[in-house]
């Protein structure tokens, strides 16, 4: 590494080449080269590239007009999985003592209306096809609208100490860090650009498809599983011990929501092991982890035992198969499944 580092800084024709912009979402932003991104610090070009797999994580960065040139790199995932962050934290301190920052006055805003930008945002990088789209239903950045022409952001930085962002408008659509050096911009409407990572850009999410609307359907649903795969068996034993009757379909309704609730049950255990480590998920997917895998089976499975809970509401409801408290509960826990499902599908949590 010292010698490809040397070899970059050596001023070779194809090295700088490799070290030069090729594409930007905002030419107001850093953007990319060959391989290498442009993260500027201290008022001096930085060009940078990292690299996280489970265990593993470095980054490389290069002082061009310094001759200087960093390579970091750990083994294991770092406290609560911040190795990644931390690889670039002891990378921004060496830049930090190698070119301090000149002093510079706080920047002067624009006041502007900029409600346009308020809303949740996704990555475009984002997996559309695979369990991976899941971990945007958990977290995406926020962008809140301030009245003074400011801006306050959560999820945009890299650093899990500092969630939560003020910005303060410089340009048309362009975005100073107060208390900070990165910067944002809107070079179109419905787009977010960062320069904490200048490869990605950043979608506007309509607001059926954010967090708000989904987590609360999604938490809802697996509530309502939950609590059927409990409830359904006491409430079976209890009415065997009352000899109360009832009709073989209003039994076959009974069955099949538990099946459902039984299977999402083991569904939700599995699903919660496995996102609550982003670098088990990193591994697991690409590798065909059988865990992995496992999960859409299940969660299409409940799905095909749920199917037949929407006649079956509508049956018990003229059929009087059960008493009004247990034929409410049996409509909620319909109405909860159907909600469930929307998003599973949505996410790519089930097999289709």
């Amino acid at each position: 590494m010292a010698r490809y580092l040397t070899y970059q800084l050596d001023g070779d024709p194809i090295a700088r080449k490799l070290q030069q912009r090729h594409v930007t979402a905002d030419d107001r932003m850093p953007g990319m080269g060959y391989v290498l991104e442009g993260r500027p610090r201290n008022g001096s070009r930085l060009l940078y590239k990292d690299g996280d797999v489970p265990g593993y994580h470095s980054a490389m960065a290069l002082l061009p007009d310094q001759k200087i040139g960093i390579y970091v790199v750990v083994n294991g995932d770092g406290t609560a999985g911040a190795a990644a962050w931390d690889v670039q934290k002891i990378v921004n301190t060496i830049v930090d003592q190698s070119v301090p920052a000149a002093s510079a006055p706080s920047p002067t805003g624009l006041s502007t209306d900029v409600s346009a930008y308020a809303g949740s945002y996704r990555s475009a990088r984002t997996s559309q096809t695979s369990l991976m789209k899941a971990s945007s239903l958990f977290s995406v950045p926020t962008v809140q609208a301030n009245q003074d022409g400011t801006l306050t952001s959560t999820g945009l930085s890299p650093d899990p100490d500092r969630s939560t962002q003020h910005w303060v408008q410089v340009g048309p659509g362009l975005f100073q860090e107060r208390d900070g050096q990165a910067r944002i911009s809107f070079p179109e409407p419905g787009i977010l650009v960062s320069s904490a990572i200048p490869s990605e850009v950043y979608e506007k999410l309509p607001w059926y498809d954010t967090p708000n609307v989904n987590l609360p359907l999604f938490a809802a649903g697996a509530l309502a599983f939950l609590l059927a795969a409990l409830g359904l068996p006491i409430a079976a034993v209890l009415r065997r011990r009352r000899r109360v009757r009832t009709s073989r379909p209003a039994r076959l309704a009974g069955c099949t929501a538990w099946l459902s609730a039984a299977l999402t049950t083991a569904f939700l255990a599995g699903f919660a092991l496995v996102m609550a480590d982003p670098n088990v998920v990193m591994a697991a997917l690409p590798l065909g982890s059988p865990s992995l895998l496992a999960l859409p089976v299940l969660a299409t499975l409940s799905l095909v035992f749920a199917v037949p809970m929407v006649p079956a509401t509508v049956l018990a409801w003229r059929g009087r198969w059960w008493g009004r408290t247990a034929r409410i509960s049996y409509t909620l826990l319909t109405l909860a499944a159907a909600g469930f499902f929307t998003v599973a599908f949505d996410y790519r949590l089930l097999l289709f």
